[in-house]
This record gives structure tokens, C-alpha cells and sequence, in this order.
């Protein structure tokens, strides 16, 4: 192989284009041309294919099996981050907080981007996205998330660490994104957290 031929693949994979002569890369043209939707009942398994490596391994055929028989999976909202070739690159599934005195908090789950695509900013385009959507559309006023990826990627979009962790996992930081005002009485509201990080629905 030419090294020609080397630094263009090489540039391919990571994300890198040539402008004028020269070596540029950009997250803002690499994300460009996506498309945030919610996705049809019709397009579950595309979507479930598109999350196997969540699996630990599991086979295409076994992962998207089982996320289609998953009463919870199936209880959600999905999202994705469309390419201008039709790909599900990035993909998020919301959940409605199941009780009632809360009704306007959506809970973020399965935030995913293919390996092959990371570095792009695609999460980043379809979790803003989408927030800014329910926000506006379905007037939701928080969102929470238990992250297993740290904190950075999610305090960009708005969101805080809450003060009370996950015992059920306590590798992952749990996260809320709301007003100053709500944050100020989420932060001393125990019984409320606790009830939220036990099922959104």
C-alpha cells in the first residue's frame, strides 16, 4: 500500500478531512449531515442492532432477540442519530418517571455510539438534540441519567452529579439535569431521588 493511500485511510478512520491542501479535523463537519428523530416501531431492530455492543458479546441475532422481548426496553422511547446514509450512528432510549407527582422527568438510558464512530461528536448531537426536543415538545423539565462513562460527556450537556449514589451500581454516577431551583430542593429530597433511580417507566 502507498503511503498515499496509508494517510487517507488513516484519515478516514479518524474522522479527518483535507481542506485546502492541508490536514483538518473538525467534530462540527464530521456531525453535520445527522438526522435526530424518534424512531418507528418498525425500525426496533435496526435500532436494537445497532446497540450490540452494550451486549458483552452476545451475537447480533441473541442481543436483538432479547431487547425485543424486554418488557422495559420496550416500555421506552428511542432515538437516533441518523447519517445521511440512512445508519443509526448514536442511539438513547428515554423513560417517563413512573410516578405521577413528577411527571415532567424523562430518565436517559443505553447513550451509545458505535465504536467505528466515536470521536465525531455524534453523542453529543443526539443527547442535546434530543433534550432540547422533549424540552420543547413534550414539556419536560429534567432528565436523568446514571452514567457509566464518568462524568464529563454529560456535564457538557447541562447535567450534575447527584449527592446521593446508586447502590445498586456503585460504579456509576447518577446525574440530573434541571433548573437551579429544582436543584436546589432535588439536592435534600432523599425519599424523591431514591424513588426516581428505582424505575422509570
Amino acid at each position: 500500500m502507498r503511503l498515499a493511500e496509508i494517510m487517507s485511510w488513516i484519515r478516514r478512520r479518524a474522522g479527518i478531512r483535507r481542506v485546502d491542501g492541508s490536514i483538518a479535523a473538525s467534530l462540527r463537519d464530521c456531525a453535520t449531515d445527522l438526522t435526530v428523530r424518534a424512531i418507528e416501531k418498525s425500525e426496533l431492530r435496526r435500532f436494537f442492532e445497532a446497540t450490540v455492543e452494550l451486549s458483552g458479546g452476545e451475537s447480533v441475532t441473541r442481543h436483538v432477540t432479547w431487547c425485543l422481548r424486554d418488557r422495559r426496553l420496550r416500555s421506552g422511547r428511542h432515538f437516533a442519530a441518523i447519517s445521511s446514509t440512512g445508519e443509526f450512528v448514536s442511539t438513547l432510549t428515554t423513560y417517563r418517571y413512573r410516578h405521577s407527582p413528577h411527571p415532567d422527568v424523562i430518565g436517559l438510558a443505553n447513550v451509545h455510539t458505535c465504536e467505528r464512530h466515536r470521536g465525531c461528536g455524534y453523542g453529543t448531537t443526539l443527547l442535546k438534540e434530543v433534550i432540547s426536543q422533549l424540552e420543547q415538545d413534550d414539556g419536560v423539565k429534567a432528565f436523568y441519567v446514571l452514567s457509566a462513562i464518568g462524568t464529563p460527556f454529560y456535564e457538557r450537556a447541562g447535567f450534575r452529579t447527584l449527592p446521593i449514589p446508586y447502590d445498586l451500581a456503585p460504579e456509576c454516577v447518577p446525574m440530573f439535569r434541571c433548573d437551579r431551583d429544582r436543584w436546589g430542593a432535588l439536592s435534600s429530597d432523599f425519599q424523591y431521588v431514591r424513588g426516581m433511580q428505582a424505575f422509570f417507566d
